[in-house]
């Protein structure tokens, strides 16, 4: 789910091997899996108290069928997304089939640089977004240029994109960066003027000694 497409192992037990490197009395290997994309269509919920109360290594399973939310948050993804009932979930499905799935409904031209990242989407209906991409207050989202806003999902981020084709940048920028950036210039020039006001005193309380 969250995007891993290569597993370093010390057993050759696939043939998608893509690298190995030897290290004393070990062979690592790096191979190749099917991976879920950063972003892709979902149209499943369900809630975080239905996801908690599945076995722990069942979860990860649950989250490729739909994302979780609180029951507060409903109204931000109906009617475009429905309730998944856990219970009808197949656990057993091959992890392989639902990447592929979920390839199938990824964003177009998905690109990232230092500051975020890009892409495009084109559905035929609104849509919500799956980023497996943390939940920052430091992004700022928009569609077509718009800011727009997230819905929350274990961390994660679902956006609403509606039909058609749509650009959609992420940018990122630390929380509390510029406001510290304030706070150190206010900082260093208060220290300065502190500076010269103990330089300008030393001088004259030495010429008054000398008087």
């Amino acid at each position: 789910l969250l995007g891993g497409k290569y597993v370093i192992s010390n057993e050759p037990v696939s043939e998608a091997i893509v690298d190995s490197e030897s290290y004393k009395d070990t062979t690592l290997y790096v191979t190749e899996q099917e991976a879920f994309p950063i972003g892709f269509a979902m149209d499943k919920y369900m809630y975080a108290g239905e996801l908690a109360k599945l076995p722990f290594e069942k979860r990860g399973i649950a989250l490729m069928y739909g994302a979780a939310i609180m029951p507060a948050q409903t109204n931000d993804v109906e009617p475009v997304m429905s309730h998944i009932d856990t219970s009808a979930i197949d656990f057993n499905a091959s992890i392989d089939d639902l990447a592929r799935e979920a390839q199938a409904k990824a964003v177009k031209n998905f690109t990232r640089d230092a500051h975020g990242f890009q892409c495009t989407t084109d559905y035929d209906k609104d849509t919500f977004i799956y980023f497996s991409v943390p939940n920052d207050r430091g992004w700022t989202v928009t569609i077509d240029g718009q800011k727009t806003s997230v819905v929350d999902t274990c961390g994660m981020m679902l956006l609403k994109v509606p039909s058609g084709n749509h650009s959609v940048e992420f940018s990122y920028h630390t929380y509390g960066f510029k406001a510290g950036i304030v706070l150190a210039a206010l900082s260093w020039t208060a220290f300065a003027g502190y500076c010269i006001y103990s330089a300008v005193n030393n001088k004259k309380a030495g010429k008054g000694a000398k008087a």
